[in-house]
């Protein structure tokens, strides 16, 4: 065995290359993480499902638990009646930014703590996780030296790591890698540093992309396309020991079961059958609990971890809470609601967890920040005071504000109800009427989170409280006051967005100068399409898809100074659109249409609802990313989040900023911006003071779908990603389905001239974009018909206001 000793140096640009190219490979196989987690201690006592917790039994009744003692259910206090007990989060920063994203902890055989991070070394405690040491590994130095970029580790008791690798030169008489291709390299450390490269075959880049060791020294496997193998550490050899539905990003090893989830769930299987292990109970909870699909949006981060307590139990820890399971039991036991912790926040984003002594856990974070939860008898399982909070929709920064909120105001329970879960088969129309009912019989939230509900009915019906009295101490130097303020009616404001959007337009600065509103963009294109009778304008390969473009900076203009429908504007919009689609349309082959159905099949059977494919069709930075791609010559669009501004200028800096540029997006309507995260108090609400507070911490929240308000926040989020010599930060790109690369775009920081034009386009925006679902569903049925020729647009109009009349009568 040798030591890890790069022969060929391959030569390089510079010394992020690898970070770079495997920035690109990570956006398009999504090389998440495996955490291999092995449990420090066994259980002690079930906590009980305290804290608001529950109970998920199934109709055989209830789980067995064996002749364990139970230390740790939930007690009443004799004095008041309250129940007595929940876990409590305690924060340990000492490893704050020393890890990376991706860290997995483990028990060694010694007793002691390690986590292994990747790129960022090995740490070893000796005190259960209070304090950290990192321990020297002289081939880790010298990868790192010699530019490699460790993708994946895995960590056995016994000391051994496995990682996942690339860069660092070719072999020696191998020939050398091409800027961005990519093959990930194998290797296993011994606990007295050797390291040995091993070979592990993969054909059509379904490679082996995460490792995990099993708590005997067994190493496992997961292939992108849902192989699993077991790995001989001395060979590389391999055998297949599952093929899943999906690919796996996490696996763990428990009394030899190898659990691993995947987009599809939770896949067991036993290792002496290789038979899959069923459990309905199971199943049924995470379709339930996190829905049909499992995302896996960032790299190394875990949606669900799954942390065995070395006895028997499984632990499930997600947003949610923990939860305990048998395998093959019949219950799902909350042991820790999630309101109550920073699981609830996805800016921390789980990497790994590990179960302690003591019926302890400990949880690392992205980013090194630790967190232990300790089961406290002598303290209320809910706090005294409940705010409840609503959105109709998950919305991730309302839950990094309620894990503020809760750390603030610890005496404070923030119960948060969805209307809509990922996996509900409940309607819109019916979320609405339950919360309706609420509402009326003085039940409702005490917040609300109003996208996607009928903002101006609760306005109109008194519904929500004034907030102009919050607003006083907002100033404009503080915050975007005409965003804040954009819905004031009179001298009161019933609503505030906590984020916003642009609408930006994108492509030749002739064309770009020249388009003013809906008409002066229907004659540029038909001046486009008389020199170039083929190809592609706005990129759009459907009525639909062009109706979806158009209707954020028109809508706003279809209604009248006391809200209803301008059948005129309306009649206009139809007769422009009709104009812009012949345009786009003349230049359309059957080719693209059929591409574009096909796609949105894919989408809607991967789990995408019917708005995450309008905003993906939305999207300015896709499209900016298509026009490079010469799909357009316009992009037309909405910038999703803030950093969606670097891939426009990236765009505009490769194709020339010359020749190209980017202004503000206007139709019908201008100075268009669309608002989200729409806050609103319940009038009636008895905590209306403490829901005050929630809609602070909301304001001055970092923004996730979206621009920040608070002008501080926003200027520094748009400047998150300069480099000291001005340099990409980050390069990504695109794969075909054969996993050759179709593009990539070196990703700069925006220039303060670019910062400075988009902060005057924020400043001017005044006219908010609120989807009207009945009137813009109805606008999109008939427009359709409407772009096709077979009704004119007059009577699509009339049709479009007996449709919207019909639905309001009833």
């Amino acid at each position: 065995m040798n030591k890890y000793k790069n022969k060929n140096r391959m030569k390089r640009a510079g010394s992020g290359k690898w970070e770079k190219a495997v920035s690109w490979i990570l956006i398009v196989a999504m090389l998440l993480s495996i955490a291999g987690i092995m449990g420090c201690g066994t259980a002690q006592g079930d906590k009980g499902s305290g804290e608001g917790g529950e109970n998920i039994e199934s109709s055989k009744g209830t789980e067995e638990r064996g002749d364990k003692e139970d230390t740790g259910e939930k007690t009443e206090d004799a004095d008041n009646g309250k129940v007595m007990g929940r876990y409590l989060e305690h924060s340990n920063e000492a490893l704050k930014g020393q890890l990376d994203t991706g860290s997995r902890i483990a028990c060694m055989d010694d007793g002691k703590l390690a986590i292994m991070s990747g790129n960022a070394g090995k740490w070893v405690s000796a005190d259960g996780g209070a304090t950290w040491e990192k321990e020297k590994m002289p081939w880790h130095e010298e990868m790192r030296a010699d530019d490699v970029w460790i993708m994946n580790a895995a960590m056995s008791g016994d000391g051994y790591i496995a990682v996942i690798y690339a860069g660092g030169g070719s072999e020696e008489g191998g020939e050398e890698d091409s800027e961005y291709s990519f093959h990930p390299k194998y290797g296993i450390a011994a606990p007295d540093g050797t390291f040995t490269q091993i070979e592990i075959p993969y054909k059509d880049m379904e490679y082996v992309h995460a490792l995990s060791f099993a708590e005997d020294g067994r190493l496992f496997g997961a292939a992108l396309g849902g192989k699993v193998y077991e790995i001989d550490r001395e060979t590389g050899d391999y055998e297949e020991v599952a093929q899943l539905s999906a690919t796996a990003y996490y696996m763990v090893e428990s009394n030899n079961q190898l659990m691993l989830v995947h987009g599809d769930g939770i896949t067991i299987v036993d290792l002496g059958s290789l038979e899959v292990v069923r459990d309905e109970v199971l199943d049924n909870f995470i379709k339930e609990q996190i829905g049909e699909h499992v995302n896996f949006a960032s790299e190394g981060i875990q949606p669900l971890l799954l942390v065995p307590d070395g006895d028997g139990a499984l632990y499930l820890v997600f947003d949610k809470g923990i939860y305990r399971h048998v395998i093959g039991g019949n219950v799902m036991e909350q042991v820790m609601d999630g309101n109550l912790t920073s699981l609830i926040d996805p800016s921390y984003g789980m990497t790994d967890g590990i179960f302690l002594e003591n019926d302890e856990f400990l949880i690392v974070f992205s980013g090194g920040m630790l967190m232990r939860y300790v089961y406290d008898p002598n303290i209320p399982a809910v706090p005294d005071v409940k705010l409840e909070a609503y959105s109709l929709r998950e919305n991730q920064q309302l839950k990094t504000a309620i894990a503020a909120f809760q750390a603030d105001h610890p005496e404070v329970y923030v119960e948060y109800e969805i209307g809509m879960g990922e996996n509900s088969a409940i309607t819109r129309e019916d979320a609405l009427k339950k919360l309706n009912t609420e509402i009326a019989a003085g039940k409702g939230p005490d917040f609300l989170l109003l996208d996607g509900m009928p903002v101006d009915s609760y306005v109109e019906k008194g519904v929500l409280a004034d907030l102009t009295p919050y607003l006083e101490t907002k100033t404009e130097e503080q915050y975007y006051t005409n965003v804040l303020r954009a819905f004031q009616k009179g001298e009161e404001t019933y609503v505030i967005p906590a984020q916003f959007r642009l609408v930006l337009l994108g492509g030749k600065k002739e064309w770009v100068e020249k388009i003013s509103d809906l008409e002066s963009m229907a004659g540029v294109m038909e001046a486009y399409r008389e020199e170039n009778p083929d190809g592609p304008i706005l990129g759009s390969r459907s009525e639909e898809e062009m109706l979806d473009i158009l209707m954020p900076v028109c809508a706003p203009a279809w209604k009248g100074e006391e809200g209803k429908t301008d059948k005129e504007m309306l009649a206009q919009f139809y007769t422009l659109a009709k104009r812009i689609w012949d345009a786009e349309s003349a230049g359309l082959g059957e080719e693209e249409r059929e591409e574009y159905v096909k796609w949105l099949e894919d989408m809607r059977t991967s789990g995408f609802s019917e708005d995450s494919i309008r905003e993906a069709n939305s999207s300015v930075s896709n499209k900016m990313l298509g026009m490079m791609r010469g799909e357009k010559v316009l992009a037309a669009g909405i910038l999703m989040y803030d950093s969606g501004v670097d891939v426009v200028t990236s765009v505009i800096k490769e194709m020339g900023e010359e020749e190209n540029s980017f202004a503000a997006y206007k139709g019908q309507a201008k100075d268009v911006f669309v608002p989200g995260s729409l806050m609103g108090i319940n009038r009636t609400s008895k905590n209306q003071e403490m829901a005050a507070l929630l809609l602070e911490a909301m304001l001055d929240n970092h923004s996730w779908e979206g621009m920040a308000v608070n002008k501080a926040q926003w200027n520094e989020n748009m400047r998150e990603h300069v480099t000291e010599d001005g340099g990409p930060y980050a390069t990504m790109g695109g794969a075909e389905s054969d996993g050759s690369l179709s593009y990539t775009l070196d990703l700069y920081q925006s220039s303060e001239e670019d910062i400075q034009y988009l902060e005057k386009l924020v400043k001017e925006a005044r006219v908010p974009y609120v989807r009207e679902a009945v009137l813009e569903d109805a606008a999109a049925e008939v427009g359709v018909r409407v772009l096709r020729g077979e009704m004119s647009p007059l009577a699509g109009a009339e049709e479009v206001m007996q449709k919207t009349a019909i639905y309001m009568a009833e």
